[in-house]
């Protein structure tokens, strides 16, 4: 378990706050974690008005074999909780496998997808984007 909070004093009396959480389990078999942060930045919107960025981030692997382990990862972020007619939501996805071919080498292919939801249903629709992407590791001991 974590917790952290942070203050930065600014020009015009604007602040920036933060505060985040996270707690996971792990064990030779899979991890399965949270986290959530919430910031306020105060005077930095329109009209001197609040932005309060929110999101959210729940990640997991799981061990398939000696060779083999599976991971997921979905985050959700809204850029400001406090309007809800201008932009939108994110949802981003990891999926991947982890292939350990070698000691120490980790060959992962995975994909990356990125979703957009418009805050009001007439506002601007943005496409997703899928990424294919394959990952090369090794670990120096």
């Amino acid at each position: 378990m974590e917790g952290y909070s942070d203050f930065e004093g600014g020009a015009n009396n604007q602040t920036e706050n933060m505060i985040k959480g996270l707690i996971s389990y792990q064990d030779n078999r899979f991890t399965l974690g949270f986290e959530a942060f919430q910031k306020r930045n105060r005077g930095a919107g329109i009209g001197g008005s609040n932005v309060v960025p929110f999101g959210i981030s729940i990640f997991t692997w799981s061990k398939l074999s000696k060779t083999f382990n599976i991971l997921a990862r979905f985050d959700y972020y809204n850029p400001d909780l406090k309007d809800k007619t201008i932009g939108s939501t994110e949802h981003f996805w990891i999926l991947g496998l982890d292939c350990q071919p070698i000691n120490n080498i980790h060959v992962m292919p995975n994909v990356w997808i990125n979703t957009y939801s418009p805050k009001l249903s007439f506002s601007t629709k943005f496409k997703s984007d899928i990424i294919y992407r394959v990952s090369f590791h090794y670990v120096f001991r």
